[in-house]
Protein backbone atom coordinates (compact mmCIF):
# COMPACT_ATOMS: atom_id res chain seq x y z
CA UNK A 1 0.00 0.00 0.00
CA UNK A 2 2.86 2.34 0.78
CA UNK A 3 4.19 1.91 -2.76
CA UNK A 4 0.76 2.87 -4.14
CA UNK A 5 0.89 6.07 -2.08
CA UNK A 6 4.52 6.77 -3.03
CA UNK A 7 3.74 6.55 -6.76
CA UNK A 8 0.55 8.64 -6.54
CA UNK A 9 -2.15 5.94 -6.80
CA UNK A 10 -3.34 7.00 -3.35
CA UNK A 11 -3.52 10.77 -2.90
CA UNK A 12 -3.08 11.16 0.84
CA UNK A 13 -2.87 9.43 4.21
CA UNK A 14 -6.67 9.14 4.43
CA UNK A 15 -6.77 7.14 1.17
CA UNK A 16 -3.85 5.03 2.39
CA UNK A 17 -5.66 4.27 5.66
CA UNK A 18 -8.85 3.38 3.77
CA UNK A 19 -6.90 1.06 1.44
CA UNK A 20 -5.20 -0.60 4.41
CA UNK A 21 -8.59 -1.12 6.11
CA UNK A 22 -10.01 -2.60 2.90
CA UNK A 23 -7.02 -4.95 2.62
CA UNK A 24 -7.51 -6.04 6.25
CA UNK A 25 -11.19 -6.76 5.54
CA UNK A 26 -10.20 -8.76 2.44
CA UNK A 27 -7.71 -10.76 4.50
CA UNK A 28 -10.41 -11.39 7.10
CA UNK A 29 -12.77 -12.73 4.42
CA UNK A 30 -9.96 -14.85 2.99
CA UNK A 31 -9.15 -16.20 6.46
CA UNK A 32 -12.82 -17.12 6.92
CA UNK A 33 -12.88 -18.95 3.56
CA UNK A 34 -9.60 -20.78 4.23
CA UNK A 35 -10.99 -22.01 7.55
CA UNK A 36 -14.34 -22.95 6.01
CA UNK A 37 -12.60 -24.98 3.30
CA UNK A 38 -10.22 -26.52 5.87
CA UNK A 39 -7.08 -25.09 4.32
CA UNK A 40 -6.52 -23.76 7.86
CA UNK A 41 -7.67 -25.05 11.21
CA UNK A 42 -10.93 -23.61 12.62
CA UNK A 43 -9.11 -21.25 14.96
CA UNK A 44 -5.76 -21.06 13.19
CA UNK A 45 -4.39 -17.65 12.34
CA UNK A 46 -1.45 -17.84 9.94
CA UNK A 47 1.67 -16.89 11.88
CA UNK A 48 3.52 -15.57 8.82
CA UNK A 49 3.28 -14.95 5.08
CA UNK A 50 4.65 -18.42 4.31
CA UNK A 51 1.68 -20.01 6.10
CA UNK A 52 -0.77 -17.66 4.34
CA UNK A 53 0.69 -18.53 0.93
CA UNK A 54 0.65 -22.27 1.66
CA UNK A 55 -2.96 -22.14 2.88
CA UNK A 56 -4.12 -20.20 -0.19
CA UNK A 57 -2.45 -22.71 -2.49
CA UNK A 58 -4.00 -25.57 -0.52
CA UNK A 59 -7.40 -23.96 -1.08
CA UNK A 60 -6.72 -23.36 -4.78
CA UNK A 61 -5.45 -26.87 -5.42
CA UNK A 62 -8.83 -28.27 -4.45
CA UNK A 63 -10.53 -26.46 -7.34
CA UNK A 64 -11.78 -28.75 -10.13
CA UNK A 65 -9.69 -26.99 -12.76
CA UNK A 66 -7.27 -28.72 -15.09
CA UNK A 67 -4.54 -26.15 -14.47
CA UNK A 68 -3.19 -24.38 -11.44
CA UNK A 69 -0.71 -21.55 -11.79
CA UNK A 70 1.84 -20.90 -9.10
CA UNK A 71 3.65 -17.58 -8.96
CA UNK A 72 7.42 -17.66 -8.65
CA UNK A 73 7.05 -14.62 -6.40
CA UNK A 74 4.89 -16.71 -4.03
CA UNK A 75 7.40 -19.56 -4.08
CA UNK A 76 10.25 -17.18 -3.31
CA UNK A 77 8.34 -15.21 -0.67
CA UNK A 78 8.69 -11.92 -2.56
CA UNK A 79 6.70 -9.10 -1.01
CA UNK A 80 7.43 -6.20 -3.37
CA UNK A 81 5.19 -6.12 -6.45
CA UNK A 82 6.75 -6.75 -9.84
CA UNK A 83 4.17 -4.41 -11.39
CA UNK A 84 2.13 -1.43 -10.25
CA UNK A 85 -0.57 -1.02 -12.93
CA UNK A 86 -1.17 2.38 -14.46
CA UNK A 87 2.08 3.90 -13.23
CA UNK A 88 4.71 5.17 -15.68
CA UNK A 89 8.22 3.76 -15.46
CA UNK A 90 9.51 7.10 -14.20
CA UNK A 91 7.50 6.60 -10.99
CA UNK A 92 7.88 2.81 -10.53
CA UNK A 93 10.09 0.36 -12.45
CA UNK A 94 7.35 -2.16 -13.27
CA UNK A 95 8.50 -5.48 -14.72
CA UNK A 96 12.12 -4.72 -13.83
CA UNK A 97 12.41 -6.01 -10.27
CA UNK A 98 14.73 -8.95 -9.84
CA UNK A 99 13.93 -11.70 -7.39
CA UNK A 100 15.93 -11.63 -4.15
CA UNK A 101 17.09 -15.21 -4.67
CA UNK A 102 18.39 -17.10 -7.66
CA UNK A 103 15.92 -19.61 -9.15
CA UNK A 104 18.18 -22.46 -8.04
CA UNK A 105 17.74 -21.31 -4.43
CA UNK A 106 13.99 -22.01 -4.62
CA UNK A 107 14.69 -25.71 -4.12
CA UNK A 108 15.63 -25.04 -0.51
CA UNK A 109 13.40 -22.02 0.19
CA UNK A 110 10.89 -22.62 3.01
CA UNK A 111 8.21 -20.67 1.13
CA UNK A 112 8.57 -22.93 -1.92
CA UNK A 113 8.60 -26.08 0.19
CA UNK A 114 5.40 -25.04 2.00
CA UNK A 115 3.53 -24.40 -1.26
CA UNK A 116 4.85 -27.44 -3.12
CA UNK A 117 3.98 -29.67 -0.17
CA UNK A 118 0.37 -28.49 -0.45
CA UNK A 119 0.34 -29.18 -4.19
CA UNK A 120 1.93 -32.65 -4.06
CA UNK A 121 -1.39 -34.55 -3.72
CA UNK A 122 -2.81 -32.70 -6.73
CA UNK A 123 0.32 -33.42 -8.77
CA UNK A 124 0.10 -37.11 -7.94
CA UNK A 125 -3.63 -37.17 -8.72
CA UNK A 126 -3.50 -35.22 -11.98
CA UNK A 127 0.07 -35.76 -13.07
CA UNK A 128 1.76 -37.16 -16.16
CA UNK A 129 0.32 -40.63 -15.77
CA UNK A 130 -3.13 -39.36 -16.62
CA UNK A 131 -1.80 -37.46 -19.63
CA UNK A 132 0.11 -40.48 -20.90
CA UNK A 133 -3.05 -42.62 -20.67
CA UNK A 134 -4.84 -40.07 -22.86
CA UNK A 135 -2.05 -40.21 -25.43
CA UNK A 136 -2.17 -44.01 -25.43
CA UNK A 137 -5.93 -44.03 -25.99
CA UNK A 138 -5.54 -41.55 -28.86
CA UNK A 139 -2.94 -43.80 -30.48
CA UNK A 140 -5.30 -46.78 -30.24
CA UNK A 141 -8.03 -44.83 -32.04
CA UNK A 142 -5.71 -43.97 -34.96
Amino acid sequence: MKIRKDVGNLRDDAELEAAVREREQDRGRLLWRLRAERALGRKEAPANETRWIAAVHDYLQAAPSALLGVSLDDLAGESEPVNVPGVPLARYPSWQRRMREDLAALESAPEAAAVLEQLAPRARKTGRRKASRRKASRRKRM
